[in-house]
């Protein structure tokens, strides 16, 4: 009797211990983080796009510069002067070109020279330079041009209202330009020649219509100013 009371509580032992000794089932744990949502997504993509593309202002700033680089004009090359060229200057009829001292190389060669003789004194230093200036006689210098289109270049020293000829000979233009013309002495000179003394060939510069620059080897720059009618009873 007892041994069957056992046995009929044995099923119920089998069954509480299958009930409660199965594995337990382990949840993950909750992320710490929440998951983005569908706004915080779209959003960040855009801010990275935007990150990814160029700035348009700046795109167009850059461009702008690279622009304002080729439209740079170059530098601009020095005008010429206006009006006829340096041959025609020259020639122009009744005009001859008188020696400008006070502008030219030889009065700064005379002041250095007479300095030390003058010994400060202003009278004896004008006194020498002007014994100086005195040696150097193409006062006056006049390239006429005949009727047969012959051209002479004549030199004339200058003693107040008088001229004297002191040298003359004929001559043609080479290397013409607009600013600047080459004499060159043809057949045999008249007189002195103490402008470019043992050359044929004179370069000759024209800056203005009114002036005329030549570079002596010797006297350095010598600059004569135009003027009108001052030879023109002198026509031999």
């Amino acid at each position: 009797m007892k041994a069957r009371w056992i046995l009929s509580l044995f099923p119920c032992v089998v069954l509480a211990i299958g009930c409660g000794g199965g594995q337990k089932t382990v949840e993950s744990p909750a992320s710490s983080e929440p998951e983005p949502s569908t706004d915080e997504v779209d959003t960040a993509g855009e801010e990275e796009a935007a990150a990814e593309e160029p700035d348009d202002d700046a795109a167009v700033a850059d461009k702008s510069d690279d622009t304002e680089e080729e439209a740079a004009p170059a530098a601009e090359e020095p005008t010429k002067r206006s009006g006829p060229p340096a041959a025609e200057v020259l020639t122009t009829a009744d005009v001859a070109f008188t020696f400008d001292y006070g502008a030219s190389a030889m009065k700064e060669a005379h002041q250095k020279q007479c300095e030390p003789s003058s010994k400060g004194d202003p009278g004896a230093l004008n006194s020498c330079m002007q014994n100086l200036r005195q040696k150097f006689s193409c006062d006056v210098l006049w390239f006429r041009k005949e009727p047969n289109g012959e051209m002479v270049w004549l030199v004339y020293k200058r003693t107040g209202n008088q001229l004297a000829e002191v040298f003359r000979s004929t001559f043609l233009f080479e290397d013409e330009k607009h600013e600047s013309v080459t004499m060159k002495l043809v057949g045999q000179g008249k007189g002195y020649q103490q402008i470019f003394a043992g050359y044929r060939t004179i370069p000759i510069s024209v800056p203005t219509k009114y002036a005329v620059v030549i570079e002596d080897p010797k006297y350095g720059t010598l600059k004569y100013n135009s003027k009108v009618g001052l030879v023109a009873a002198q026509n031999q």
